[in-house]
């Protein structure tokens, strides 16, 4: 008998739910400002279905089963009513919060009256439309024509920046954007203020994407003065708001037998502050740089031919070229022969994050370019990753024309 009482219980409580879920959506659906367009037979049967669930809610407090608590507070619409509430009139209504039904299963001894082994889980669980669910990874899905994403400068958990086929997109809720904000477009840095600098290699200047989506002219870096033609091939930006831009020529390298480069510092006014050069006859053409602390991380091509990367650590705070470190690889025999990258990021932690091509996944190096682990790859859905962006707690990973986004801790 008990045991019935128990289940009756449980069937009651849960229909009751439901009853209040109900006009919970009907009333948040309700308009005051449109109440003379609905009909008053059904504004009162509302009403009327309201004070028999108060009703009801009152009857279960008052006479609370063995091991649940006497006390309960739940939510009708946007209004919350307690035992407290309910005793006298039933009409009235105190102030605003989110739908609670509560339950408490006491361990009490003086309830154990039932036996465990008789009642299955599914008796004793419920289901709801709150229950917390791993969202992640969250898939961004691209157009089809996208095959290759250079590019990801997330701006909020879910908004960013975007470079594929060599435009500048913006997917905003995780959505893709129709807009295009500008064309020809080789690297991207964000500042602080919203406005976006772009990087062309073909053009001897930055350009500046203002909020109201004009663009305008930021700041020249190129040179195309004899004996070397110097183009703009990456940039980025540091904590202190100092622009790095990567300059390189392939000029006049059959005559010199080396390629020549140059580094700049610039402040988000564009005017320079500091720059070096240097020739390095086994440096080809640099992907993308990003500043570690004092250090500054290159990614550049091994050659001309390949799609093969290596990358290497430079001293920032020299004032002449002097490398640090260079990447090994991790997986196999040769492994620097057989690494292909398309993106890299970095953490105030001092982590280099890194996708590799043919690996299917994304790693972590630390400050001595030496492996340290691997996030994801093949079991999380990667096949092809490319650019990858980091923010707080958020990984964004390229891959063909999606964007997977991991949570990182």
């Amino acid at each position: 008998m008990l045991r019935n009482a128990f289940e009756s219980y449980q069937i009651s409580l849960q229909e009751q739910k439901t009853n209040v879920n109900n006009l919970q959506t009907e009333i948040a659906n309700l308009d005051v400002n449109k109440l003379h367009e609905y009909d008053l037979y059904k504004i009162m049967n509302t009403m009327s279905e309201m004070k028999l669930s108060s009703s009801t809610c009152d009857k279960i407090i008052n006479h609370p089963k063995p091991g649940f608590k006497s006390h309960m507070e739940f939510s009708i619409g946007n209004i919350i009513l307690s035992d407290g509430n309910l005793e006298g009139d039933e009409s009235s209504f105190p102030s605003c919060s989110d739908i609670s039904i509560q339950t408490d299963f006491s361990e009490d001894s003086d309830t154990e009256w039932f036996d465990a082994e008789d009642i299955s889980m599914d008796d004793l669980i419920e289901s709801s439309s709150d229950e917390v669910t791993d969202e992640y990874p969250i898939n961004v899905q691209l157009k089809q024509d996208i095959k290759l994403v250079k590019e990801i400068v997330p701006i909020s958990e879910k908004d960013a920046w975007i470079i594929a086929n060599r435009k500048l997109l913006k997917i905003v809720d995780h959505s893709l954007q129709d807009d295009v904000y500008a064309d020809e477009v080789d690297d991207i840095v964000v500042l602080k203020d919203g406005c976006v600098l772009i990087l062309c290699v073909e053009q001897l200047f930055i350009m500046k994407l203002l909020p109201n989506r004009r663009l305008v002219r930021f700041a020249d870096v190129g040179s195309k003065h004899s004996p070397y033609s110097y183009s703009p091939y990456c940039f980025c930006i540091t904590e202190d708001d100092s622009l790095i831009i990567y300059l390189w020529s392939k000029t006049n390298y059959e005559v010199y037998g080396c390629y020549h480069n140059r580094i700049i510092w610039m402040n988000t006014n564009g005017i320079m502050t500091r720059t070096y050069s240097f020739t390095n006859k086994t440096w080809n053409q640099p992907c993308s740089i990003k500043n570690l602390e004092s250090v500054m991380c290159v990614l550049y091509r091994v050659d001309k031919y390949s799609n093969l990367r290596c990358i290497d650590l430079i001293d920032g705070t020299a004032k002449t070229y002097n490398k640090l470190y260079d990447f090994k690889g991790i997986y196999g025999f040769e492994p620097k022969q057989n690494f292909e990258c398309k993106g890299i990021c970095v953490n105030k932690a001092g982590n280099i994050f890194v996708s590799d091509f043919r690996q299917h996944s994304v790693y972590v190096l630390d400050k001595l370019l030496k492996y340290k682990t691997t996030l994801f790859d093949a079991k999380n859905g990667l096949d092809t990753p490319a650019a990858i962006g980091l923010l707080n707690d958020h990984i964004w990973v390229a891959d063909g024309n999606k964007i997977f986004i991991f949570h990182y801790t």
